[in-house]
């Protein structure tokens, strides 16, 4: 049975949502996973990924240093972890900071990277992703002694299968200074949840008109307990901030329900948000392409519609409180 290390980013000290579909995947791929966990006070989180059928976590220490905060030195810890186990494949999110250290680990090894994989097949050594802004799906065969792959958040279901934990500490030498030093760390203006762990997304594009009536999806994203996300002509424009942009050249998410107000759905910004279970539109050009790809639509004025599923929302939850 094959070796595969699962790297674990503890954004607040717990696991991405996303973590525990990539791990009920992988699962049933046949190989001995391990969770890779850099060293950090643990606060109990790692029974949740045994839930779901991850048993075995690796804390990486480094002899009391602090734990590595550039990617440059998780990617050095992660690949001497891999070569210490003897551990030939990696996985982890495809997200912003997924993205970040697997390309480095991928330089460190000499490693074949593949990046947003919706599907793996470690006997044939192939993974499928996205091409030409997700027009088409392609299969691509890797070689090497190491594998590494990203795999696209929320692409597969979370799927409960307790095991019984194991946790082990694996004691790495000092690392060597990187070529930067992380100085300072300031949040910027983020959506008010991450939207790659959203199951549900209100997105606006033109039609929402200005940076102000974004806060009419934020109303009803409070409902709906959603993120809000924006098209690129919502971004470019100033509306929003760019964490905000979901698309080819931003965010790729994958949530059971993705509602797209005033978009029109190019190419680009379908690539971002195929993946959702349901595609729900609000658009009054009944002749748009996001209307088209949609699975429900309405062409009523979407100052109109989102208030109202606002209200019918809260009206909802006070009946039943």
């Amino acid at each position: 049975m094959k070796r595969a290390a699962v790297f674990i980013e503890q954004g607040n000290n717990r696991p991405n949502h996303g973590d525990f579909g990539m791990i009920s995947y992988l699962r049933q791929l046949g190989c001995q996973l391990y969770a890779f966990v850099l060293n950090q006070t643990s606060t109990g989180w790692e029974k949740k990924l045994a839930d779901y059928g991850l048993n075995r976590v690796v804390t990486l220490s480094f002899g009391g240093a602090p734990r590595p905060k550039t990617p440059e030195l998780k990617a050095q810890a992660v690949a001497r972890a891999m070569e210490t186990m003897g551990i030939p494949i990696l996985f982890a999110l495809a997200t912003l900071p997924g993205k970040e250290l697997l390309a480095r680990v991928a330089a460190e090894l000499e490693a074949p990277l593949l990046m947003d994989c919706t599907a793996v097949d470690l006997k044939a050594k192939t993974a499928t992703t996205s091409l030409y802004s997700g027009k088409t799906q392609a299969v691509i065969q890797v070689e090497g002694n190491h594998l590494v792959f990203g795999i696209r958040p929320h692409c597969h279901k979370p799927i409960k299968q307790p095991l019984a934990l194991e946790t082990e500490q694996l004691r790495l030498p000092p690392l060597p200074g990187g070529r930067m030093e992380l100085v300072a760390s300031q949040a910027g203006i983020l959506p008010h949840m991450d939207l790659n762990e959203a199951e549900v997304i209100l997105s606006g594009g033109r039609g929402l008109e200005n940076g102000d009536n974004f806060d009419i999806l934020r109303q009803c994203a409070k409902e709906l307990n959603a993120g809000v996300g924006a098209s690129r002509v919502a971004v470019d424009k100033g509306w929003v901030p760019y964490a905000m942009q979901i698309g080819q050249t931003g965010l790729k998410v994958s949530p059971v329900v993705y509602i797209a107000c005033g978009i029109s759905g190019s190419v680009q910004h379908f690539a971002g948000m195929k993946t959702a279970k349901i595609i729900i539109a609000v658009n009054k050009d009944p002749d748009a392409a996001i209307v088209k790809k949609s699975d429900y639509f309405t062409t009523n004025d979407l100052f109109e519609v989102i208030p109202l599923l606002t209200q019918a929302l809260k009206t909802f939850r006070k009946n039943r409180e």
